[in-house]
């Protein structure tokens, strides 16, 4: 008779050769791609791997459990290669196996053998094994198992010839196919799928406002003309000194790129949207993925040794004067701005009041032969004079300190002005404020906004308040509960 143990190893050489047979050839490209960038395995292991094979994805697994990185007792190489080329069903196959492994225990076989003989039912014998899976009335249709994500939602769109509009908006999604964009009718499959499972669509300081939505054809089809698809967001506008782009992952790419929209108002977009929204053109073809990301606005420049001035796109009373002689070659340069509040309030009724943080890229290192003047608009007019006037800088340890004393500055009844020798994150307030104040609310603020909606719901719980013993049927609403929730626009 086959131990536990051998009957375990041929389930997990059934499990492996089943994931094998289903892995495509494009997939195992991207494994090792990934792990010889990593250096997580040596590249002498992977050289010889037939990519292109047709078993290559089962040529890959038994060469992996050869070398002793697949065991049964530790799939988790194996459930990081699966997330990477996004194969949830492949997973749920692999974390089912793992979890029938670890209840199999011997807690589970010393009681099979104290009720070995005894007529004990299924669910009284769920209660005394620790681990053992809970019993399921054969009569009722099985329960589906719960995944590490939810699957991809996703919906077939029917294209035909003449065209025409369909809304998914549960996945924030509008397309418009003009007429004759195929010349007969073809489906192509919606999903929206989950961020993690994708190569990350946002780098630093970018943040997802998008579902993640795949597109791709059931059929080898050339579109005449490209599909109009809008893209609900919940990006914050330029006011606020946001960009939002759209970015597309294909499968022949290795990274996200960003692609132009059309720059149009598109009115179906008001009657199923209520959200901001991007318009595109694609064409279906590849396999395709799409996300909008937000961005803080980067104004780039370049300096001459004539000197310039250089105006922020997002506000323009904030203004760098470099003057003649001030570089002594030709330098680029980037300018962001991170806008404030009105007033920041800090204890006991007192309040400060910040001007934008200040992010200058491009010069690391340069010490100016004459000073740059930076203009910022004045935070708090109403106040002039303040005399009161603080500057904040990050240092290499990326804390706020103080550096009021260090660089001169200037209050008019319009401006500050701060004359710089070299650049860094400047950060100027009226009035002083608690370093650790300051760079809790930057913190705070380096999380890009997004459009909310808010809903408050009411709750009441009833409680029984008994008039005797005996009676039990008086019953009153006594507490109230509010709830508030919020949820991105684009959800």
């Amino acid at each position: 008779m086959e131990s536990q143990t051998e009957l375990q190893s041929m389930k997990f050489q059934e499990l492996l050769t089943k994931i094998g047979r289903k892995i495509r050839a494009h997939d195992v490209e991207i494994f090792i791609n990934k792990l010889k960038v990593t250096e997580r395995l040596p590249p002498s292991l992977l050289d010889d791997i037939d990519i292109r094979g047709k078993n290559s994805g089962l040529e890959f697994l038994k060469k992996l459990q050869k070398e002793g990185y697949l065991a049964k007792d530790n799939l988790d190489f194996l459930k990081e290669l699966l997330l990477d080329i996004e194969r949830q069903d492949l997973l749920q196959e692999l974390l089912k196996f793992e979890k029938k492994i670890k209840t199999s225990s011997d807690v589970e076989g010393a009681v099979a053998r104290e009720t070995e003989g005894y007529n004990i039912p299924p669910p009284i014998l769920d209660m005394i094994t620790p681990g053992r899976p809970p019993y399921r009335d054969p009569r009722r249709p099985p329960t589906p198992p719960s995944p590490l994500y939810p699957p991809p939602e996703s919906q077939i769109v029917k294209i035909n010839v003449e065209g025409g509009f369909h809304d998914l908006s549960s996945f924030g999604v509008l397309l418009q196919v003009p007429p004759n964009a195929v010349t007969h009718p073809t489906e192509m499959i919606c999903r929206k799928i989950y961020p993690d499972l994708l190569l990350c669509a946002t780098e630093e300081n970018e943040t997802l406002v998008s579902f993640c939505v795949e597109f791709e054809s059931t059929s080898l089809v050339q579109l005449q003309n490209p599909i109009i698809v809008t893209l609900a967001h919940s990006g914050p506008s330029k006011k606020e000194g946001y960009e939002t782009i759209v970015k597309e992952l294909r499968d022949s790419w290795k990274k996200w790129k960003q692609i132009k929209e059309i720059q149009e108002d598109y009115p179906l977009a008001h009657e199923h949207l209520n959200s901001a929204y991007i318009c595109l053109e694609i064409m279906i073809g590849e396999r395709k993925a799409l996300a909008v990301v937000t961005r803080l606005i980067t104004d780039t420049f370049e300096v001459t040794d004539k000197g310039c001035v250089v105006r922020s796109s997002v506000c323009e009373d904030v203004t760098l004067e470099f003057p003649e002689g001030a570089v002594d070659e030709s330098s680029m340069g980037s300018l962001k701005l991170l806008l404030m509040p009105d007033h920041i309030d800090i204890l006991d009724g007192m309040a400060a009041y910040p001007c934008p943080i200040i992010l200058i890229d491009g010069f690391e290192g340069v010490n100016f032969a004459t000073p740059v003047k930076i203009k910022l608009p004045h935070p708090y007019p109403e106040g002039y004079p303040t005399g009161n006037v603080r500057l904040l800088t990050k240092d290499a340890a990326h804390e706020w300190k103080d550096i009021t004393n260090e660089v001169p500055c200037v209050e008019t009844e319009s401006f500050i002005e701060l004359q710089v020798s070299h650049f860094s994150w400047l950060w100027a307030w009226t009035y002083e404020i608690p370093l650790t104040v300051a760079s809790s609310f930057s913190r705070y603020l380096f999380k890009a906004p997004q459009d909310v909606c808010f809903a408050v719901f009411k709750k009441t719980e009833l409680c029984s308040l008994l008039k005797a013993p005996q009676d039990v049927s008086f019953a009153v609403y006594t507490s109230l509960t509010m709830t508030l929730v919020c949820v991105p626009n684009h959800e």
